[in-house]
């Protein structure tokens, strides 16, 4: 018997040896029903708390799972776009070289779509091989080595067809040590390097104006100075050919005076004449004053009497740059080429700045020629007169050796000075900071004041020696106003006083004189007005005075002049001096100066002064117009 229902029997008080009676039958029927309903029940509630507990845990899984998905796309999100954003090309191959993914920069420096390229070989489309050996098969085989390949420079391909230099980073990704693919990161750097280029260039160009401004400022022997630069040059540009030719005083012709020949077998052309008439390419170069580019010298109409010479030579193009001392053309440096060359802006600008380098050595040499050559005209006459002016003799001996240690000891320096502060304060060498810059502005300034009293005392030699000439070209008088303004300003400004200026109406526009001893003359009065005026004012008019007259004028508002010095005021090396410190600078150059220039231009000068309010120089001379005669 089944152990339960005997079980059910016996808590019963039946007899399991006996058959029950209908009544004991009946109770277990009652009893066994009673058992499968609360059995029924409990199963029933069972399966409430079974499904709600499964709908429970179903939501929890759900949940976990849609929060774990949510943090994985957030960073995945954030992975990509960082990698989207990033300044440079980003790529992902697989083991094989295939493109996965390539970022936005990427494919704006490639000019292709992720999605027109993605499975293909990247490598070997960027650098294709020229080699049996695929780029691709090169490339992994150092990465599958563990290596990376850093800060490589390559030209990578364009979908466009062209090619660009890039820098880029190549590394491996290595997966529970199997390689798995490569990163490939890289940066369009043609910017950089040109600029690198330029800076280099600048550096070099650099150099060489050194190298230019220390041949000019270490010989006064033309020559050497001229054949130095033009190899200079020649070397610096690649080309085979470099000269220099000078005007003769009639400007009717050039003379080569210095060359430089890569190749000494070829035909030198030194001392060939060049003549100006019927040459309109020279002509154009000395009457524009600017560089004048030939492209083809054997055959150019404007190069017809020098055809014969540039086939000789083998020359082709040239670039013929004028030599200017004042505006004035001393003569052209030439640089020659065997080929068709064009010359670049940059190639221009250097030329012209070593030309004007090359001036001030011709300006130097010059001034050397005339100091030697009025030495030795003084040294003749005090020979002659030896006996009868002893003194006069010391006095002219101290005179002519201090000229010439001025020309030679102190203009030579003073040009190298200049010219390596100016390269300084315009940052050549690196930037500098305001105290530096204002301490070069005040060694300009003071070189600027050593140059002058040398200028002076050579201006002074050249009229003594009865050497002074005047020109009769027109000139503008408002042009003298301006370039005075622009020079005096400073000075003025430095010392609080205001720097006026006035132009009659009735003056003519051009006039006919020597522009550049008229600007003379104005800049020494407003220098003299200026450093004599403690406050106020310095003004400066040109006016007309008669018919056949003009005048210029500088009036202040400073100490003003004692009676008794008007007359010697003129004189060399004198000045009024107010107090034993004598805080004015100069050492009385000036005004002499002045009124010899006046003189030799046929002109006077008239001055006005009263002590404590100021004075006043009216210079009057004769009014000549280029039309007349």
């Amino acid at each position: 018997m089944n152990p339960l229902l005997a079980q059910q029997i016996q808590s019963l008080g039946l007899d399991r040896n006996r058959p029950p009676t209908a009544d004991e039958w009946a109770k277990l029927q009652n009893v066994v029903s009673k058992t499968y309903a609360e059995a029924e029940e409990a199963r029933s509630q069972w399966k409430v708390a079974y499904d709600a507990l499964r709908v429970e845990m179903e939501g929890s899984f759900e949940l976990l799972r849609r929060s774990s998905a949510d943090i994985i796309s957030n960073e995945r999100d954030k992975l990509h776009s960082i990698i989207r954003s990033l300044s440079e090309g980003l790529c992902a191959l697989n083991e094989n070289g295939c493109l996965l993914f390539m970022n936005p920069e990427a494919e704006e420096l490639l000019g292709w779509k992720e999605l027109d390229i993605r499975g293909q070989l990247l490598l070997d489309l960027l650098m294709p091989s020229a080699e049996n050996e695929a780029t691709t098969d090169r490339v992994l085989a150092a990465l599958r080595r563990g290596e990376s390949i850093r800060q490589a420079e390559a030209n990578f391909l364009h979908q466009a067809g062209h090619s660009f230099l890039v820098a880029y980073n190549l590394d491996p990704i290595v997966q529970k040590g199997e390689f798995i693919g490569a990163v490939l990161a890289f940066r369009d750097i043609r910017q950089y390097k040109e600029v690198e280029r330029k800076r280099e260039r600048q550096l070099q160009e650099t150099l060489l104006l050194n190298r230019v401004i220390a041949a000019t400022t270490s010989t006064l022997e033309l020559t050497d100075v001229l054949d130095t630069v033009c190899a200079e040059l020649a070397r610096f540009l690649g080309l085979p050919q470099a000269a220099f030719a000078l005007l003769n005083d009639s400007k009717q012709f050039l003379t080569i005076v210095s060359e430089y020949l890569v190749n000494k077998d070829q035909v030198s052309a030194l001392g060939e004449v060049i003549p100006v008439a019927n040459n309109p390419a020279t002509q154009e170069a000395l009457r524009t004053k600017r560089p004048l580019y030939i492209a083809d010298a054997q055959n150019d109409p404007r190069q017809l009497p020098l055809h014969a010479m540039a086939r000789k030579r083998g020359t082709r193009s040239i670039l013929i740059v004028p030599l200017l001392v004042r505006e004035q053309v001393l003569g052209t440096l030439g640089l020659n080429s065997h080929e068709i060359r064009e010359f670049s802006a940059s190639e221009i600008q250097l030329v012209q700045n070593v030309a004007s380098a090359m001036t001030q050595a011709l300006r130097n040499a010059e001034l050397y020629t005339a100091v030697q050559q009025e030495l030795a005209e003084r040294r003749a006459a005090e020979q002659a007169l030896a006996q009868a002016r002893d003194k006069a003799l010391d006095a002219s001996r101290v005179k002519t050796e201090l000229v010439a240690k001025v020309s030679h000891e102190l203009r030579t320096p003073l040009t190298a000075i200049l010219g390596f502060a100016e390269m300084i304060q315009l940052e050549v060498y690196g930037e500098i900071n305001p105290q530096q810059n204002e301490v070069l502005s005040n060694i300009l300034q003071s070189t600027d004041g050593l140059v002058t009293l040398v200028n002076d005392l050579l201006d002074v030699a050249q009229i003594e020696a009865g050497r002074l000439k005047i020109t009769e070209q027109p000139f503008a008088p408002n042009q003298i106003i301006e370039r005075v303004q622009s020079t005096m300003s400073v000075l003025a400004e430095a010392r609080g006083l205001a720097l006026q200026a006035t132009l009659d109406d009735d003056l003519p526009d051009l006039l006919l004189g020597d522009g550049e001893r008229v600007y003379q003359i104005l800049v020494n009065l407003v220098s003299n007005a200026i450093k004599f005026t403690q406050k106020g004012m310095v003004h400066m008019c040109l006016m007309r005075e008669t018919h056949d007259s003009w005048s210029l004028s500088v009036q202040d508002t400073g100490k003003g002049i004692p009676d008794n010095m008007h007359e010697r005021i003129f004189d060399q090396f004198q000045q009024v001096r107010f107090s034993p410190t004598r805080e004015e600078g100069g050492i009385g150059l000036g005004l002499s100066i002045v009124k010899q220039l006046v003189t030799a231009m046929d002109g006077q000068i008239v001055l006005e002064s009263e002590v404590g309010k100021g004075s006043l120089f009216r210079v009057v001379l004769p009014l000549k117009r280029p039309d007349d005669g």
